[in-house]
């Protein structure tokens, strides 16, 4: 017989975020919340203004000054989208993330 020893608890940093409409608890962990803050600020230090929406709010926004400047032109983005630029106004443009959608899955590991 094979045994497999438990999995251990980990401190994920858990925290209530309250209920859905279906009455569950809806967690937010210290990784939602830095995964956000990742893609949230790095989107708006590359493109200040633009509308960003994401699942999480974080209680303690960065100072988009105190976040490194992004280069302007990357040859992996150049090899992949091309030399043609399409220019949107950014008013015209609402961008979506959702930065983890695993809580549930992880919350359950017991």
């Amino acid at each position: 017989m094979l045994y497999l020893p438990p999995i251990p608890q980990i401190d994920l940093g858990e925290k209530s975020k309250g209920k859905t409409v279906e009455g569950a608890n809806n967690p937010v962990t210290d990784g939602d919340m830095n995964s956000h803050r990742a893609m949230y600020n790095g989107i708006l230090k590359a493109f200040p203004g633009l509308s960003v929406v994401s699942e999480e709010d974080d209680p303690h926004p960065a100072d988009p000054a105190l976040i490194p400047e992004l280069p302007e032109w990357d040859e992996e983005v150049e090899a992949v989208v091309g030399p043609k630029d399409v220019l949107v106004p950014k008013e015209d443009v609402d961008v979506w993330i959702d930065p983890l959608d695993a809580t549930q899955v992880r919350g359950k590991r017991s």
